[in-house]
């Protein structure tokens, strides 16, 4: 009779290949001056109530890493334009501490519900909270991780400093989605053509801190990255 290899030895089966990780950035801006890298890049949109959103119909498993990539508005001198870091805090906007991850030295991050956009709002967030950065998007992203249960990863670059303004109306130029509406942002500047400079110069810095942002997105998702 013929015997099959289980009644003769074990079999072992090959070591299945680790999961990769899904990278999502908040705007299609953020996405191209990610540039190019390995693996899953989604775009969920700006602001908590587009990161609820698509963590709703994103349908990610338990367990899922979600890196969430993009750029913050730095809070304190030491969170300069061009620089990230893993955030290691995340604070809610009322201020209390939503998640800690053992991310060595690393950024507290405080979350906001809308943009914080002069060095007067920034300088008393900074004093409120304590936090070195500020976004719209990791306490939404930590209650959805923590409602899913996936594992997070928040890396931020500063695209503008503490002492930097960005100019008002900023977010309407937005859509839910993460990209631009071309018709309104042209109707913006055709207004206000004074902006065209400074915007062109918060791309400059939003492109310096996601490439930033890229190296150690890539150095989590290796295999022996640091989370």
């Amino acid at each position: 009779m013929r015997r099959h290899a289980s009644d003769t030895a074990s079999v072992v089966d090959p070591a299945p290949e680790p999961e990769r990780a899904v990278v999502v950035v908040p705007t299609t801006f953020e996405r191209r001056a990610l540039g190019r890298i390995d693996g899953p890049v989604v775009v969920c949109g700006p602001g908590p109530s587009a990161v609820r959103t698509w963590a709703t119909t994103a349908a990610l498993p338990r367990g899922t890493h979600v890196i969430v990539a993009g750029v913050a508005g730095g809070l304190r001198a030491s969170a300069s334009i061009g620089l990230a870091r893993i955030v290691s805090e995340v604070r809610a906007p009322d201020g209390r501490v939503a998640a800690t991850f053992d991310a060595g030295a690393a950024w507290t991050v405080v979350g906001v519900d809308r943009v914080v956009s002069t060095p007067a709002e920034k300088r008393a967030l900074a004093e409120r909270s304590g936090a070195d950065i500020v976004d719209m998007e990791s306490h939404a992203f930590v209650a959805a991780a923590t409602e899913r249960e996936w594992r997070l990863t928040i890396v931020r670059g500063v695209s503008d400093g503490v002492d930097d303004a960005l100019p008002k109306g900023l977010a309407s130029l937005v859509t839910p989605m993460g990209g631009l509406r071309p018709l309104r942002t042209a109707a913006f500047l055709a207004r206000r053509p004074n902006l065209i400079p400074a915007l062109r110069e918060l791309g400059r810095r939003t492109t310096l801190a996601m490439r930033s942002v890229r190296a150690i997105v890539e150095d989590v998702r290796s295999p022996h990255g640091a989370r």
